[in-house]
C-alpha cells in the first residue's frame, strides 16, 4: 500500500510538471485528477497519526508501519475522508476514460456532410498568407487558385498529400499548391506543445537549401524514403540521393537566410494558431477537418476539373 501510494504520488507530480512546462497539451480534468491523487496521499499520511516524518520513512521502506496515536473517533473520521476522496478520484478517472472513448467513437463514426464542409469553409475568414513567390510549389505559377499546405518532412499525412499533388494539379489546371514549413519540433517551433517529429527542423533547413538549387521536390522524395530509424544525417543523405551539389548544399544549409526562411513560415503558422500538420488553406481560407477528405469537395466547388463540361 505504501509503495503504491509513493509511486502514484511521483507519477502525479511528474505529469503535473509536464503539463505546467507545456510538454503536453493542457487537460483540466487531468490536473484535477492528479491534484486529487496528491491530496489523497497527504490525507492518508495525516490519517495515520504518525509522528512527523515517520510515515515518509515508511513509504520509503525505512520503517515499519506506524500505529495511530489519536483518539479512535478522530482516526475513523479521517479514514472516512480519505475513503471519500479516493472514491471521488476513481469516479473522475472513470469519467475521463468514458469522455475520451465517447469522443473517439464520435470522430470514428462521424460522416462527412458536404453541406457542413462547404458552410464551414465559406464562412471562415480569409487570411493573408504572405506569399512572396519564392516558395516551393506544384502547378502553374499564374494559377487562379492557391492551395497553401503547412507541413513538415516527417509527417506521413503530408507525404500522402504531396504524392497525390501531381494528380491534383493535372485535374485542376487552375490550381497551384504551395509548401510552407511547420516542423513539429520544439527546437525551431515553440508553437508546438511537444516534439512529435525529431529532426524535422533540420529536415526543413535541408528542404530550403535544396530549393535554392531548384531541387526541392526530388529532395523531399529522397527524405521521405529514409526510414525513421535511419534519420541521423538525413539531410546529407537525401542531398546525395537527390543529386544536389553537395558543397553548395552544405553552405546553404548553414546560411542565415535558410534558417530565416523556415522561421518566417513557422511564425506565420503560429500566428494562424496551427495545431498540427498538414493544415491546408485554399484561397486564403482554412480547409475544415479532416482536410484531406474535405479538399476534393472544395476543389470541385471552386474549380472546373479538366475534361469536364461547363456546369
Amino acid at each position: 500500500m505504501s509503495l503504491l501510494l509513493l509511486l502514484g504520488a511521483v507519477a502525479s507530480l511528474w505529469l503535473l510538471v509536464t503539463i505546467v512546462r507545456g510538454d503536453v497539451a493542457l487537460c483540466p480534468l487531468c490536473v484535477v485528477v492528479h491534484g486529487a491523487n496528491l491530496l489523497a496521499v497527504a490525507l492518508w499520511i495525516w490519517s495515520r497519526g504518525a509522528e512527523r516524518g515517520a510515515e515518509w520513512r515508511a513509504l520509503l521502506g525505512e520503517a515499519r508501519d506506524t500505529t495511530g496515536r489519536t483518539a479512535e473517533g478522530r482516526i475513523a473520521a479521517r479514514w472516512r475522508l480519505v475513503g471519500l476522496l479516493f472514491v471521488l478520484l476513481a469516479a473522475a478517472t472513470a469519467y475521463q476514460r468514458l469522455l475520451l472513448e465517447t469522443r473517439e467513437r464520435e470522430l470514428a463514426g462521424a460522416e462527412l456532410s458536404p453541406q457542413a464542409i462547404l458552410r464551414a469553409f465559406l464562412t471562415a475568414p480569409r487570411r493573408d498568407l504572405a506569399l512572396d513567390g519564392n516558395e516551393a510549389f506544384l502547378g502553374a505559377a499564374d494559377a487562379r487558385l492557391e492551395l497553401v499546405v503547412f507541413g513538415d518532412a516527417w509527417c506521413p499525412h503530408c507525404r500522402d498529400l504531396w504524392r497525390s499533388a501531381p494528380d491534383l494539379v493535372e485535374r485542376y489546371p487552375d490550381l497551384r499548391i504551395v509548401f510552407r514549413h511547420f516542423p513539429l519540433e520544439k527546437s525551431c517551433n515553440l508553437g508546438v506543445a511537444a516534439t512529435i517529429h525529431p529532426g524535422a527542423c533540420e529536415a526543413a533547413l535541408g528542404l530550403e537549401a535544396a530549393r535554392r538549387q531548384a531541387r526541392f521536390w526530388p529532395y523531399y522524395e529522397a527524405l521521405s524514403r529514409i526510414p525513421p530509424a535511419e534519420r541521423g544525417g538525413a539531410p546529407q543523405r537525401a542531398a546525395r540521393e537527390a543529386d544536389l551539389a553537395l558543397e553548395r548544399f552544405e553552405t546553404d544549409l548553414s546560411a542565415p537566410g535558410t534558417r530565416e526562411r523556415v522561421q518566417r513560415d513557422v511564425a506565420l503558422g503560429r500566428s494562424l494558431v496551427l495545431d498540427g500538420v498538414p493544415v491546408l488553406f485554399l484561397d486564403g481560407r482554412r480547409v475544415p477537418d479532416p482536410p484531406l477528405a474535405a479538399l476534393p469537395l472544395l476543389l470541385d466547388h471552386l474549380l472546373e476539373p479538366a475534361g469536364r463540361g461547363a456546369r
